[in-house]
């Protein structure tokens, strides 16, 4: 049959599919339902078969786990080697009411005899156990381990025998559950599933326990006495009432089967009304399959000929091309995610040079909202940090491989959370030290604020860090963190297969240098005096000392920021303002002048740098420096 537009044959297909549908619903729907119901009941009866045997071993497992963690218990041990009984039956108690097993007792390794029975806590003699040969097959077993089941008083309990080790079985646990109407309806709540247990009784089955009605248990009867197959499903009736069973053995001697239960009737009680309901659908769908196919197919055509014309010139490598559809049903949403799909095409190249060379997802995204980002390398002011963990190497010394490996992933995990929480960015792990920097491969407003905020709260973290070392007996550990300023060279290095975005020049140098002479002045933090021009507004700093350090010809100001000026005390600001006084006073050779504001500081704080210039005023009063002299001073090694 030809068409002669695309309408037309939406049209007819619809039309008659919904037809052919709804026939060869109604011939095959009766027959399906049946075999349906029949097939999932028996698939949801074997998993339910699993799940069973599964419950029943992790209850096992329960009780073995108990007895075991009793059984190592040093005390218990040493009330069996006593003869504590007392004692004996107190744990094993205290086991009964953690594992609910009503049936606990302790049976002599040598002799089958019972020592202590928490349902007999008052008995004096020592009964011999009367399932001695489970014991023995528990000796035989390479965990020492054996269950079964047996008649107790009248009543079916499943035991389990576990040792008593020291190290060799000095005797031997006894743990069971009853198995009853109690235990077959907790099954049920859990599997969904009626549950008879049935122990075969002059050749005939008994209902120990089951969660069948009483006018229901006949159905029972009709179980095989054969030794089930595995998976093998019975049909089973009872008056008008149909189930479907699954039968497993669970005990051989003395025989005992476990049968699952669905009821049919119940199963095919949805499909009885689908029926119905699929009749009166069919005639409404019918009427509303013709109205509807008419409104779609005019509705279909024309926007799947602009799709069509899009696709061609998305074919053609036109990722920026975009279709313009504004219907808001699916074919809208159709456009909307082919509009989408050629958007990704076009970042596609973009993103793929950039992801997976920027360390931070956050930063990758930043970048790509740029128009144009200048990758190869450019020049730009960034804020540079160095950070490395004092006296690392002897704290590794006496530490194994493992806890220093545990230590530094939670000590760079932290540090690294504070860098990138203020918009910096980890530009390499060096060991214990850390690299990172402020301003590119973005930059901020205020970065380099950031970046010595970040400093401060490192300080205060590293304090932290110390709480938690003395916690578990370890030593405390300080920090070294330089931070400089200054216009360096910014941009993916290394080959064409493998790229790193990072910073060279002469100012990744120096920021390495003042870190490094953190230690000299003993302070955690120090800055250039770059850094320090650009947050003078809004951080107290003080100036440690001028100096000139290896590998630069040039001798530069070293700052230590103290806090955010807010939230400077009059104490603070009183030692910045007499520090930095007596190092004038210092520079002016007025060495007595500048002492007395250094011991000043000290009445203040402990300040090792106050204490250097001490030492230095003193030694240059006894030997005054030359007439050149500028109070630069001068490191000779890293």
């Amino acid at each position: 049959m030809h068409f002669r537009s695309f309408q037309s044959r939406i049209l007819f297909f619809f039309l008659g599919l919904f037809i052919l549908v709804q026939a060869v619903t109604f011939i095959a729907v009766n027959k399906a339902n049946i075999r349906n119901a029949t097939i999932q009941i028996k698939g949801e009866l074997k998993v339910t078969g699993n799940v069973f045997e599964q419950l029943i071993a992790d209850h096992t497992d329960k009780l073995v786990q108990g007895a075991d963690l009793l059984s190592k218990d040093y005390a218990f041990k040493q009330a069996y080697g006593e003869g504590d009984r007392k004692t004996l039956l107190s744990a094993m108690k205290s086991l009964e009411l953690r594992i609910k097993a009503p049936i606990i007792l302790l049976i002599d390794a040598e002799e089958y005899t019972v020592i202590a029975d928490i349902n007999k806590p008052e008995a004096e003699d020592d009964p011999e156990f009367e399932f001695a040969d489970l014991i023995e097959t528990a000796e035989d077993d390479p965990k020492y381990q054996a269950t079964s089941l047996a008649n107790i008083d009248g009543k079916l309990n499943r035991l389990i025998i576990v040792p008593l080790m020291a190290p060799c079985p000095v005797a031997w646990f006894c743990i069971g559950f009853v198995i009853d109407d109690t235990l077959a309806g907790r099954l049920q709540s859990l599997t969904l599933t009626d549950v008879s247990f049935l122990q075969t009784e002059e050749g005939k089955w008994k209902a120990l326990a089951t969660t069948l009605p009483s006018e229901r248990q006949d159905c029972l009867s009709q179980v095989p006495q054969a030794k089930p197959t595995a998976g093998e499903i019975l049909n089973l009736t009872s008056g008008d009432e149909n189930y479907v069973a699954l039968v497993l053995e669970i005990s051989a001697a003395p025989k005992v089967n476990v049968v699952l239960q669905r009821s049919l009737n119940d199963a095919l009680a949805p499909y009885r009304e689908l029926q119905a309901t699929l009749k009166f659908l069919a005639a409404a769908g019918l009427l509303v399959c013709i109205i509807g196919s008419v409104i779609i197919a005019r509705g279909v055509a024309k926007p799947v000929k602009t799709l069509v014309a899009g696709t061609d010139r998305v074919a053609e490598g036109d990722y920026e091309h975009q279709v313009n559809i504004e219907q808001k049903d699916e074919i809208g949403q159709l456009a909307a995610a082919f509009n989408h799909m050629t958007q990704g095409l076009a970042d596609r190249d973009r993103v793929r040079g950039l992801l997976g060379k920027v360390v931070s997802p956050a930063i990758a995204e930043e970048l790509l909202s740029k128009k144009e980002v200048q990758l190869g390398g450019e020049e730009r002011k960034v804020t540079i940090l160095f950070s490395d963990i004092r006296s690392f190497t002897s704290l590794s010394e006496a530490r194994t491989p493992h806890e220093i490996l545990e230590f530094l992933n939670m000590y760079l995990t932290k540090m690294s959370a504070l860098i990138e929480k203020n918009g910096g960015v980890i530009d390499k792990y060096i060991g214990d030290a850390i690299m990172a920097l402020w301003g590119a491969p973005v930059s901020h407003d205020e970065y380099i604020q950031l970046a010595v905020k970040t400093t401060l709260e490192m300080v205060q973290e590293m304090n932290t860090i110390n709480e938690y070392l003395t916690g578990i007996g370890w030593p405390e550990v300080g920090i070294g963190i330089g931070l400089n300023t200054e216009v360096v060279v910014a941009g993916n290095m290394g080959s064409p297969n493998r790229l790193n975005y990072t910073v060279i020049g002469d100012g990744v140098n120096l920021a390495s240098r003042i870190e490094g002479v953190t230690k000299q002045y003993g302070v955690m933090v120090l800055i250039s005096e770059y850094t320090n021009q650009e947050i003078s507004d809004s951080y107290l700093s003080r100036e440690i000392d001028a100096i000139q350090v290896v590998g630069k010809s040039q001798p530069v100001k070293i700052y230590e920021p103290i806090c955010e000026k807010e939230e400077a005390t009059e104490s603070l600001q009183q030692v910045a303002r007499l520090y930095e006084t007596g190092l004038e006073h210092y520079r002016s050779r007025n060495w007595d002048e500048a002492i007395y504001n250094f011991t000043q500081v000290l009445g203040i704080q402990d300040d090792k740098p106050s204490k250097i210039f001490i030492e230095r005023c003193e030694k240059l009063s006894e030997e005054p420096p030359e007439s050149g002299w500028t109070g630069i001073w001068e490191f000779t090694k890293k």
